[in-house]
């Protein structure tokens, strides 16, 4: 097992959110950020991964969730909608987990999904006319 491999995971699924999220601001649970957040955004969260060591194999089981905040807009009945399907198509496609670069030589694979998309959608906030939705997922990569 590659003392790496937790920090190629991380900072590759990051950047696959970042690089798909579309116009919608992205931010990383456990990073701190200066000044004010915008109301309507995603906040992504990894859990894991949990190691599964089996003979010459190991496989690594991550599970993703990305929050979906949205400031309710009465002009725009269907945005969350459009936030929440931004959110989910960035779960249907492949995340591609490299070890430093982008160049193929540094590739490990593509996480596998385990479980099928799963959108929740939350009560909305009454006095800051918040709606919240979480999209989430677990993947498994092995190496």
């Amino acid at each position: 097992m590659d003392e790496n491999v937790i920090r190629w995971l991380t900072k590759s699924i990051c950047k696959h959110f970042t690089d798909n999220k579309g116009d919608y601001p992205l931010y990383f649970d456990g990073v701190q950020t200066s000044g004010v957040l915008p109301e309507t955004r995603f906040e992504l969260r990894l859990n894991g991964p949990d190691i599964y060591p089996s003979g010459n194999e190991v496989n690594y089981i991550i599970a993703i969730n990305l929050l979906v905040r949205h400031k309710i807009v009465p002009t725009d009945p269907f945005a969350k909608t459009a936030i929440v399907g931004r959110g989910s198509q960035i779960f249907s496609l492949p995340i591609h987990i490299l070890k430093l670069g982008e160049v193929p030589e540094d590739s490990l694979g593509c996480l596998e999904r385990l479980t099928p998309i799963k959108v929740t959608n939350f009560s909305v906030e009454k006095t800051s006319n918040l709606d919240f939705s979480t999209v989430e997922g677990t993947f498994r990569l092995c190496l």
